[in-house]
């Protein structure tokens, strides 16, 4: 194994946490990246990382090595690229951050797409609502909903996304549909609870009523989770467009007062400057504006 395979290895296994799981993105088995590593120590003198039998942590030389590791991988990623570039290939591998539901009902659905078109793209999904420092992380882009924060980082807008409020067919049966702002206090609104506290609240930080959701019998943090009590009758959610449009389609969902209580966020692309001018992540934000500049996802209930 040459030595940037080696450093490549070790950025993987303090990345990841353990031999297991830097195995598996580096499609290796456990001993080989074990002995990779301790290869690694030897031709160095130094030990890389401090173990256990339940953790392994790096050491003060294994934490120098690893970022100056990154710096070099980096270096050559950026290096290659601008040679592919020239061919007008389009090459690489993309690390992605993304909110889980965006990604599991949007990314995933027009991956193939992007695949199909460039092939010579590989890449890694990272899900998770708090965002990742890229650096440390390695992130190529971010996808956020909402304002980005003011930051170094530049912003595409790819999308706009709308909150929907809506409940099955069996509560609606059940329950009544509501007509106005005010029937809802009279309703089970699916609280969505954050820091202790229920309510519905939008991601932007807007209440849009200090009663509705409190009183919930039924709360989570996780809108899926809040998605599928809705689909069983348990109550009235409100969510984003994108998460539910295929519950709309269906029918599993009904939209409720369409155009109240309305609120539309914005979907962004965020990366570093120095990765502006790379091919990868240019060609990947214009895909995702091209796929949903026309509101992809969206479902009009007036045609119900």
């Amino acid at each position: 194994m040459d030595r940037l395979s080696e450093l490549a290895t070790l950025v993987e296994v303090i990345d990841r946490g353990d031999y297991s799981r830097a195995a598996r993105s580096l499609q290796m088995t456990p001993s080989a990246v074990s002995k990779t590593i301790k290869r690694l120590e030897m031709r160095l003198g130094a030990r890389l990382f401090n173990r256990t039998s339940r953790t392994m942590c790096p050491t003060t030389d294994g934490e120098a090595l690893y970022e100056s590791a990154k710096s070099i991988l980096q270096a050559l990623d950026d290096a290659e690229e601008r040679v592919t570039g020239t061919s007008g290939e389009v090459r690489g591998d993309l690390r992605i951050q993304a909110p889980p539901t965006f990604a599991l009902y949007q990314l995933a659905r027009v991956h193939g797409d992007f695949i199909k078109r460039f092939p010579a793209v590989r890449i890694e999904y990272l899900l998770g609502n708090e965002p990742l420092d890229m650096s440390e992380h390695r992130i190529d882009l971010q996808i956020m909903i909402g304002q980005p924060p003011d930051s170094d980082l530049l912003a595409r807008k790819i999308a706009t996304s709308r909150w929907v409020i809506c409940a099955s067919p069996i509560y609606l049966a059940e329950r009544g549909v509501p007509q106005t702002v005010e029937d809802l206090e009279q309703h089970e609104c699916l609280g969505y609870s954050l820091e202790g506290r229920r309510s519905w609240l939008a991601r932007g930080g807007l209440e849009i009523s200090t009663s509705l959701g409190q009183g919930a019998s039924i709360a989570s943090n996780n809108g899926s989770m809040l998605q599928a009590l809705a689909r069983v009758g348990a109550g009235i959610v409100r969510l984003a467009d994108y998460h539910v449009v295929a519950d709309l389609a269906a029918g599993r969902l009904i939209e409720l007062l369409p155009g109240v209580l309305e609120e539309k966020q914005s979907v962004y692309a965020l990366y570093s400057r120095k990765m502006r001018d790379s091919a990868k992540v240019k060609s990947f934000v214009s895909f995702l504006q091209e796929q949903f500049s026309t509101r992809a996802w969206e479902f009009d209930s007036s045609v119900r």
